[in-house]
């Protein structure tokens, strides 16, 4: 789903932005998910080149270590993470990591920094762990991160977009769409604002408060934020949104 029409879209917003509140003192959870090979990317331009990008990362392997806390080889806080676009996560201490090793042996960290997520594979554990990232310049990345356990069911996921037609969730989640506005704002470049998540997970129904998360279906969907913009504007650096969404299993 994503918006389109500069007016049609102009006039949701602005009708919008008539019953809901400036967005000032309102922001996203700090929750972010990445996976890293040890001993870091063989290209140098991925991850802080404005125009890098990690093709899609797609392994399957033991969890060999596992712990709280920031990773010995780290890769959340740096901008090559769901999540780690504008809101760079600083509590790293709701951090847990694991180091899982691929068919060919090599290492890989992977991250998670979710609030409430219970389910940690452990030690000897057989993970599957799916990872893209794409920079976008003047919009947010398209990422994706998936973590499953060795039966297939889902551990957590995370994406990050633009806006929600960009983001790939699970087979056992459903972006609905959004819900009513949680404030808004406008100045010389155009109008924003930003929504609560509505979602169906197995057949239940949820709403997922922005910068919150609800228990919907067996599932923690977390809003981290779902913001859309007025889709003409003279200022060069405008952007068109941005939707970053998690789930994990409880």
């Amino acid at each position: 789903m994503r918006l389109a029409g500069g007016f049609a879209t102009t006039v949701w917003l602005t009708l919008a932005l008539a019953g809901c509140t400036t967005c000032k003192d309102l922001g996203p959870p700090a929750f972010a998910t990445c996976a890293v090979p040890e001993g870091g990317w063989p290209d140098a331009s991925v991850g802080y080149d404005p125009y890098g990008s990690i093709p899609d990362v797609d392994i399957s392997g033991p969890v060999l270590e596992a712990g709280d806390g920031t990773a010995p080889y780290s890769c959340i806080g740096g901008y090559e993470a769901v999540g780690g676009w504008i809101y760079l996560p600083r509590n790293t201490d709701r951090t847990w990591w694991l180091v899982v090793s691929d068919e060919s042996g090599q290492r890989w960290t992977v991250e998670v920094l979710l609030p409430h997520s219970t389910r940690r594979p452990k030690v000897g554990e057989v993970v599957h762990v799916r990872f893209s990232w794409e920079w976008g310049e003047w919009t947010p990345p398209t990422a994706n991160f998936e973590l499953r356990d060795g039966d297939d069911d889902l551990v957590v996921w995370a994406g990050e977009d633009e806006w929600l037609g960009g983001l790939k969730p699970p087979a056992e989640l459903e972006l609905v769409g959004p819900g009513l506005p949680a404030c808004g704002n406008s100045d010389e470049c155009g109008s924003w604002a930003r929504y609560a998540l509505e979602v169906r997970v197995s057949g239940s129904r949820g709403v997922v408060p922005l910068g919150g998360d609800a228990t919907v279906g067996g599932l923690r969907v977390y809003n981290g934020d779902l913001e859309a913009t007025s889709t003409t504007s003279h200022c060069s650096d405008w952007g068109g949104g941005h939707a970053l969404a998690a789930a994990a299993r409880k």
